[in-house]
Parts: C-alpha cells; sequence; structure tokens
C-alpha cells in the first residue's frame, strides 16, 4: 500500500466530509478495481458505470474511507442512518457498489435523458449536484486505467 502523507491529500471540507476524515489525493487503484469489477458482475450501462465512478470520485476519491460527514463511510459515502445498509456493508466496496448501482440502474429507467452526473446526483442526492458531471473526464480516465489493470490481470 502507498504511504501517504499529509500533502497528498485534500482538504476533507473540499469534500464534504468533517475535518477529521481527511480525503487522500489519489485514488486507491485497488477501490477502483473493485467498482469496475461490480459494474461488469452487475452488467450495468457504460452510463451507470461512468455514474459510479463520477459519485466515487467526487465524494472519496475512489478510496474506502472509514469516516466522513455525519454516519457517512465508504467509498460512496453511505450513510447507515439513511438506509444504505449497516457501517460494515457502506465499507465494503462490492456491496457498496451494488447498492449504488441498483439505485442508479433505476433512475436511468426512470429518465433515461440524464447525464451520468445527473444519475450521480439523484442516488447520492448531494448538496453541490454538479459535482458529479464536473469529475467526468477523472471518471474516464479510472474507468480506462481499471478497465486495463483487469486485463493485466486476466492473461
Amino acid at each position: 500500500m502507498k504511504e501517504s502523507h499529509a500533502t497528498d491529500r485534500v482538504p476533507a471540507p473540499a469534500l464534504g466530509a468533517d475535518a477529521e476524515c481527511p480525503v487522500p489525493a489519489e485514488h486507491d487503484p485497488e477501490v477502483t478495481r473493485a467498482v469496475h469489477q461490480a459494474c461488469a458482475d452487475h452488467g450495468v450501462s457504460s452510463k451507470v458505470r461512468l455514474a459510479a465512478f463520477e459519485a466515487g470520485w467526487v465524494e472519496s476519491h475512489m478510496n474506502n474511507l472509514p469516516c466522513g460527514d455525519k454516519d457517512s463511510v465508504g467509498v460512496f459515502q453511505q450513510r447507515p442512518s439513511q438506509g444504505w445498509g449497516t457501517a460494515e456493508q457502506c465499507g465494503d466496496v462490492p456491496h457498496a457498489t451494488a447498492s449504488f448501482l441498483r439505485r442508479a440502474v433505476e433512475e436511468d429507467r426512470r429518465d433515461p435523458g440524464r447525464t451520468a452526473g445527473e444519475i450521480a446526483q439523484a442516488v447520492q442526492r448531494s448538496a453541490f449536484p454538479e459535482r458529479y458531471d464536473q469529475a467526468e473526464t477523472k471518471a474516464r480516465s479510472l474507468i480506462e486505467e481499471a478497465g486495463e489493470a483487469g486485463e493485466a490481470t486476466d492473461s
């Protein structure tokens, strides 16, 4: 695991988390691969996959955080008090991703004209809805990286 330093972190309030829960500036490749694999396992569309990566980047920089705003935890900063499951489930990347994807697929079916960022917002209900679409370029690069890493391990 990569060693992390205080200078490698984004101030938590910039991402909506508590000051006691620093968010690394870089993504965790294991988390991006796990989210990518969950998307493949669930057979979601490329738009729903993009929504998952946009949400993961905005919420945690694709890190499985043990803390966050109020009772939020995990890559998607899901809150047990809001019906996302137990804290342990919200901190389990495959489980958290599956929970996000179920809601995202439902939202996409409800209104297929929405962007990936709008789907992410419908699932996450953020106070900063524009951040998901703004993360599209970064999310696409993470999807590409995770896909290439998966291909390398398949050979």
